[in-house]
């Protein structure tokens, strides 16, 4: 995990007292917000692969989790644009992703937003990242960069 990396700059760590909840690293750079999750869920057994059945129902966990922030008041106009898999260059699968638009309760205009979750070990390793004012373009270009830099960093 980095201090900095493309303009972002590493917030105060934070980790969890919830077993399960492991810690998260927030990072900041213009309009662009970041979090770094790196926990276990108490998943058992823990999966091997991100494809598998076990870590594919945690994504969906992870997609209903937006949605009920949509519900808890902290998003409005929640969209599932897509999910996709991200490949290494042996064309193995080392993220699942879901990409929303969304609009933040302190945002003027309906921004994008990214879930991304991989396995590191016996760890998840989630990345967050949304934007008000990046286009779309801009945006899926720092992801897929963004992306690219923590699997370097967790070894897929």
């Amino acid at each position: 995990v980095y201090d900095s990396f493309f303009g972002f700059t590493a917030q105060d760590f934070h980790e969890y007292s919830e077993p399960g909840f492991g810690f998260i690293i927030p990072y900041h750079h213009d309009d662009v917000e970041l979090d770094a999750y790196i926990y276990d869920s108490d998943i058992e057994p823990f999966p091997d692969f991100i494809t598998d059945a076990i870590a594919l129902d945690h994504f969906d966990q992870v997609i209903a989790a937006v949605f009920d922030g949509e519900r808890q008041g902290i998003y409005r106009d929640v969209e599932l644009v897509s999910q996709f898999y991200l490949n290494d260059n042996m064309d193995r699968v080392d993220w699942v992703c879901a990409r929303f638009n969304l609009r933040f309760s302190n945002w003027e205009s309906t921004g994008n937003s990214i879930s991304c979750i991989a396995i590191s070990g016996w760890n998840f390793l989630k990345i967050r990242m949304s934007s008000e004012t990046l286009s779309d373009q801009e945006f899926d270009n720092l992801a897929l960069r963004v992306a690219s830099i923590f699997a370097r960093s967790a070894g897929l």
